[in-house]
């Protein structure tokens, strides 16, 4: 509620504003903004950099713990961005001089007060968002020569490779606000039911280690392949943009004898 009443003060306060030296504070917000965005989120990856050995194939992280690595940063950096706007407008002394005459007669709306309370604010917001960035990025996985690790919240759990009973393979098209996507996965069934995703996050990673990663596969000789790969994947799968993926993937098919097994009509490009 505070933090509402603030933001519901700010615009009222905002309304006094009719300079055209209020404009050099949008550019100065949208930098300051990104740098404090950054800064925070070099946190989060330096913190889950610590949680990961040094002979990792590969790495990454699942969807959902993306979405709140990534998406709960931008609220906290919305109070730093602004302090750091007004800092910057301070300095260029026709500015500085219009905003405190546009300040007299406003409560809080002087220089002092209002970086005062975007501090508080920025505070508040960092030490609320901050942990769920944190969250998020502690759902991962990475591959070593020793097996693969799956980490969430509240537990990790060390697989080796004797543990993967299937591997689920697919290259389909779907539907995805109005327009087709192209899905890949190389999905590894643990003894337990847990699944990992290895080509969840980022194609291009999975692509440099998956030889690698096939070796100790091939060790295992109980492991059974399921597959979904579809024409219409394939046909995708031959744009430019999947260069470094489609030898990848045409590899996977060969190796393991991969056959075309579900049909689903043919999209229109």
């Amino acid at each position: 509620m505070r933090i509402y009443k603030y933001f519901e003060e700010a615009r009222v306060r905002a309304r006094r504003r009719k300079s055209p030296w209020n404009l050099i504070l949008l550019p100065f917000a949208f930098a300051g903004m990104a740098a404090a965005y950054f800064l925070l989120l070099k946190g989060v990856v330096l913190l889950q950099g610590l949680q990961v050995p040094k002979d990792i194939i590969l790495s990454g992280n699942t969807r959902i713990g993306n979405i709140f690595k990534y998406c709960a940063l931008l609220p906290a950096a919305l109070p730093w961005g602004f302090i750091l706007a007004n800092i910057l407008a301070f300095c260029v002394r026709p500015a500085r001089e219009t905003f405190e005459r546009e300040a007299q007669g406003h409560k809080g709306a002087s220089f002092k007060e209002a970086n005062r309370d975007l501090f508080k604010a920025g505070v508040v917001l960092t030490l609320l968002m901050f942990p769920l960035s944190v969250a998020g990025a502690l759902n991962y996985f990475y591959v070593t020569p020793n097996g693969i690790t799956y980490n969430s919240v509240l537990s990790r759990k060390s697989y080796p490779w004797q543990d993967i009973k299937r591997v689920y393979v697919a290259c389909y098209i779907q539907n995805s606000r109005s327009s087709w996507v192209l899905e890949l996965e190389y999905k590894l069934h643990m003894a337990d039911g847990v699944n990992i995703d290895l080509w969840e996050e980022n194609y291009d990673r999975f692509a440099e280690a998956y030889n690698q990663i096939a070796g100790f596969i091939k060790e295992q000789r109980s492991i059974i392949y399921l597959s979904k790969i579809t024409p219409a994947g394939l046909h995708y799968l031959a744009g430019s943009r999947y260069d470094r993926i489609r030898p990848v993937m045409i590899k996977i098919i060969q190796e393991n004898k991969l056959t075309q097994n579900s049909t689903p009509p043919w999209p229109s490009r």
